[in-house]
Protein backbone atom coordinates (compact mmCIF):
# COMPACT_ATOMS: atom_id res chain seq x y z
CA UNK A 1 0.00 0.00 0.00
CA UNK A 2 1.11 3.14 -1.30
CA UNK A 3 1.33 6.13 1.53
CA UNK A 4 0.13 9.14 -0.46
CA UNK A 5 0.99 11.95 2.37
CA UNK A 6 1.91 15.14 0.74
CA UNK A 7 1.81 18.85 2.05
CA UNK A 8 -0.54 21.23 1.87
CA UNK A 9 0.86 23.81 3.55
CA UNK A 10 4.18 24.97 5.07
CA UNK A 11 4.02 22.41 7.92
CA UNK A 12 0.81 20.82 7.42
CA UNK A 13 0.25 17.15 5.91
CA UNK A 14 -2.71 15.17 5.14
CA UNK A 15 -2.45 11.15 5.25
CA UNK A 16 -4.45 9.52 3.08
CA UNK A 17 -5.96 5.87 3.56
CA UNK A 18 -7.87 3.87 1.65
CA UNK A 19 -11.43 3.63 2.62
CA UNK A 20 -13.81 0.93 3.11
CA UNK A 21 -16.80 1.38 0.72
CA UNK A 22 -20.15 -0.52 0.06
CA UNK A 23 -21.17 -0.24 -3.38
CA UNK A 24 -23.35 -1.03 -6.43
CA UNK A 25 -25.66 -4.27 -6.07
CA UNK A 26 -24.04 -4.81 -2.27
CA UNK A 27 -24.66 -1.80 -0.95
CA UNK A 28 -28.77 -1.80 -2.40
CA UNK A 29 -28.75 -5.30 -0.99
CA UNK A 30 -26.97 -4.01 2.88
CA UNK A 31 -30.18 -0.85 2.62
CA UNK A 32 -32.59 -3.25 1.76
CA UNK A 33 -31.95 -5.81 4.25
CA UNK A 34 -31.41 -2.99 6.97
CA UNK A 35 -35.42 -1.65 5.76
CA UNK A 36 -36.89 -5.00 6.33
CA UNK A 37 -34.98 -5.91 9.88
CA UNK A 38 -35.98 -2.48 10.87
CA UNK A 39 -39.75 -2.72 9.53
CA UNK A 40 -39.84 -6.58 11.67
CA UNK A 41 -38.29 -5.34 14.72
CA UNK A 42 -41.51 -2.65 14.72
CA UNK A 43 -43.66 -5.49 13.76
CA UNK A 44 -42.10 -7.73 16.89
CA UNK A 45 -42.43 -5.19 19.22
CA UNK A 46 -46.19 -3.70 18.71
CA UNK A 47 -48.29 -5.54 17.32
CA UNK A 48 -50.58 -2.37 16.57
CA UNK A 49 -47.99 -1.08 14.36
CA UNK A 50 -49.63 0.23 11.46
CA UNK A 51 -52.80 0.06 13.02
CA UNK A 52 -52.29 3.97 14.06
CA UNK A 53 -53.05 2.92 17.36
CA UNK A 54 -50.09 3.10 20.11
CA UNK A 55 -49.93 2.74 23.95
CA UNK A 56 -50.00 6.44 24.56
CA UNK A 57 -52.97 6.90 22.20
CA UNK A 58 -54.90 3.73 23.42
CA UNK A 59 -53.84 4.91 27.47
CA UNK A 60 -55.46 8.68 26.44
CA UNK A 61 -58.22 7.67 24.84
CA UNK A 62 -59.04 5.12 27.65
CA UNK A 63 -57.64 7.09 30.50
CA UNK A 64 -58.49 5.41 34.04
CA UNK A 65 -57.12 1.66 32.99
CA UNK A 66 -58.07 -0.89 36.20
CA UNK A 67 -55.04 -2.59 37.58
CA UNK A 68 -54.68 -6.26 36.26
CA UNK A 69 -55.09 -7.24 39.60
CA UNK A 70 -58.10 -5.07 40.84
CA UNK A 71 -61.31 -6.21 41.94
CA UNK A 72 -63.87 -4.99 39.99
CA UNK A 73 -67.52 -5.97 41.03
CA UNK A 74 -69.71 -6.67 37.92
CA UNK A 75 -73.43 -7.71 37.48
CA UNK A 76 -72.47 -9.52 33.68
CA UNK A 77 -69.61 -11.23 32.75
CA UNK A 78 -68.07 -9.91 29.28
CA UNK A 79 -69.00 -12.33 26.71
CA UNK A 80 -66.76 -13.06 23.41
CA UNK A 81 -68.95 -12.42 20.29
CA UNK A 82 -65.51 -13.16 17.91
CA UNK A 83 -62.51 -15.06 18.35
CA UNK A 84 -59.76 -14.00 16.04
CA UNK A 85 -57.76 -17.31 15.29
CA UNK A 86 -54.14 -17.45 16.30
CA UNK A 87 -51.39 -17.95 13.52
CA UNK A 88 -49.03 -20.63 14.26
CA UNK A 89 -45.76 -19.30 14.29
CA UNK A 90 -44.04 -21.10 11.42
CA UNK A 91 -41.05 -21.39 13.34
CA UNK A 92 -42.80 -22.63 16.36
CA UNK A 93 -44.19 -25.85 13.57
CA UNK A 94 -41.28 -26.29 12.35
CA UNK A 95 -39.63 -27.45 15.59
CA UNK A 96 -42.78 -29.50 16.10
CA UNK A 97 -43.62 -27.28 19.47
CA UNK A 98 -47.17 -27.09 20.68
CA UNK A 99 -48.39 -24.83 23.95
CA UNK A 100 -50.98 -23.35 25.79
CA UNK A 101 -50.71 -19.80 26.81
CA UNK A 102 -52.99 -18.39 29.65
CA UNK A 103 -53.92 -14.12 29.53
CA UNK A 104 -55.75 -11.16 30.74
CA UNK A 105 -57.46 -8.85 28.80
CA UNK A 106 -58.61 -5.73 29.27
CA UNK A 107 -62.18 -5.07 27.49
CA UNK A 108 -63.09 -1.61 27.27
CA UNK A 109 -67.03 -0.30 27.18
CA UNK A 110 -66.96 -0.99 23.82
CA UNK A 111 -66.11 -4.90 24.23
CA UNK A 112 -62.76 -3.87 22.17
CA UNK A 113 -59.63 -5.42 23.87
CA UNK A 114 -57.38 -2.63 24.59
CA UNK A 115 -54.69 -4.15 26.36
CA UNK A 116 -53.04 -7.86 27.11
CA UNK A 117 -51.25 -9.53 29.14
CA UNK A 118 -49.36 -13.27 29.51
CA UNK A 119 -50.37 -14.36 33.52
CA UNK A 120 -48.91 -18.05 32.19
CA UNK A 121 -46.70 -18.38 29.72
CA UNK A 122 -46.30 -21.59 27.10
CA UNK A 123 -42.79 -21.78 27.81
CA UNK A 124 -42.24 -20.32 24.40
CA UNK A 125 -42.36 -16.84 23.27
CA UNK A 126 -43.66 -17.30 19.46
CA UNK A 127 -46.54 -18.95 20.88
CA UNK A 128 -46.77 -16.34 23.48
CA UNK A 129 -46.67 -13.57 21.26
CA UNK A 130 -48.95 -15.32 18.50
CA UNK A 131 -51.30 -14.81 21.47
CA UNK A 132 -51.16 -11.81 22.13
CA UNK A 133 -51.95 -10.81 18.60
CA UNK A 134 -54.44 -12.71 18.14
CA UNK A 135 -56.20 -11.85 21.79
CA UNK A 136 -55.78 -8.07 20.74
CA UNK A 137 -58.19 -8.72 17.94
CA UNK A 138 -61.32 -10.25 19.66
CA UNK A 139 -64.26 -8.65 20.26
CA UNK A 140 -66.54 -9.03 23.75
CA UNK A 141 -69.92 -7.93 24.57
CA UNK A 142 -68.82 -5.95 27.85
CA UNK A 143 -68.87 -6.50 31.25
CA UNK A 144 -71.70 -5.07 32.97
CA UNK A 145 -72.28 -3.02 36.14
CA UNK A 146 -75.45 -0.99 37.26
CA UNK A 147 -76.39 -1.31 34.14
CA UNK A 148 -73.22 0.84 32.46
CA UNK A 149 -70.76 -1.30 30.42
CA UNK A 150 -67.28 -0.90 32.17
CA UNK A 151 -63.75 -1.86 31.69
CA UNK A 152 -63.03 -5.24 33.18
CA UNK A 153 -60.07 -7.97 32.65
CA UNK A 154 -60.66 -10.80 31.48
CA UNK A 155 -58.87 -14.52 31.37
CA UNK A 156 -58.50 -16.04 28.64
CA UNK A 157 -56.42 -19.03 27.07
CA UNK A 158 -55.13 -19.62 23.74
CA UNK A 159 -54.22 -23.93 23.27
CA UNK A 160 -51.34 -24.23 20.29
CA UNK A 161 -51.89 -28.09 19.25
CA UNK A 162 -50.38 -29.74 15.87
CA UNK A 163 -52.13 -31.47 13.61
CA UNK A 164 -50.18 -34.44 12.45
Amino acid sequence: MENTDRPIGPRTRVLRLPAITLQGHFMRAFIATLVVLTALALLWVSPSYGTGETESNITAKHDLLPDINQFIPIDTQPELTYRHPPTYPRIAENARISGKVYMKVLIDESGEVIKTAVIKSSDNIWLDRAAEKAAIKNKYKPAVYQDKPIKYWATYEVDFVLSD
